[in-house]
């Protein structure tokens, strides 16, 4: 992979993070273009990327953002979980070098890996240890207001981004906060005990 910076090139070796060119994905181009290629501008169905193995195991790759966000839907809530509230940052576990450990994509976080030191909650539809019983309304109500099913309030850095300063998740749309329940039920249940 070739990166250009202030007119030079310079080679980065993708096998400093753990994976092979062949192992990116049509995410890393093997020309110095920076482009994707599968021809699209990376707004094909395979814009998402994932997860990503590698030698050192799975690894997170840069993902696409689309050029236009999705209108509706399970699409449009996968667009704001990763690209604009950014979910994965709080609610997937990261490894001891930092990097997302994507196959516990939205399963939570302990205190030990979770940010600040606070645990963060499965939010993948596993009914045991998730929230594959809550309802899309229910998701919706907790992203604007803060209140769980169970009419308990949400603390922590979660309370701060619903509040936000001046914004937060308390301001968005109801029809976003549906999208991103329907993207949430849409995802693999993960069974993850957060403790």
């Amino acid at each position: 992979m070739v990166v250009r910076m202030r007119g030079l090139r310079f080679l980065a070796f993708a096998v400093v993070i753990g994976c092979s060119l062949a192992a990116c994905g049509p995410s890393v181009s093997s020309d110095d273009t920076g482009g994707d290629d599968t021809g699209d501008g990376g707004n094909g169905p395979d814009a998402y990327q994932g997860p990503r193995g590698g030698i050192a195991g799975t690894v997170w790759m840069p993902m696409h953002s689309p050029t236009q966000a999705p209108k509706g839907g399970a699409e449009r809530g996968r667009y704001l979980v990763d690209h604009v509230s950014l979910c994965g940052d709080c609610h997937t576990p990261r490894n001891r070098f930092g990097v997302p450990k994507q196959s516990f994509y939205m399963a939570g976080a302990d205190e030990k890996s979770g940010p600040l030191g606070e645990a963060v909650p499965n939010i993948t539809p596993d009914k045991e240890t998730g929230i594959g019983d809550w309802k899309r309304d229910d998701i919706a109500e907790l992203l604007i207001s803060g209140t769980k099913p169970d009419l308990d309030n949400v603390q922590g850095l979660m309370y701060e981004v619903i509040q936000g300063t001046p914004h937060g998740y308390k301001d968005m749309r109801k029809e976003d906060a549906l999208a991103i329940a329907d993207y949430l039920k849409s995802i693999p249940p993960i069974k993850n005990k957060v403790k």
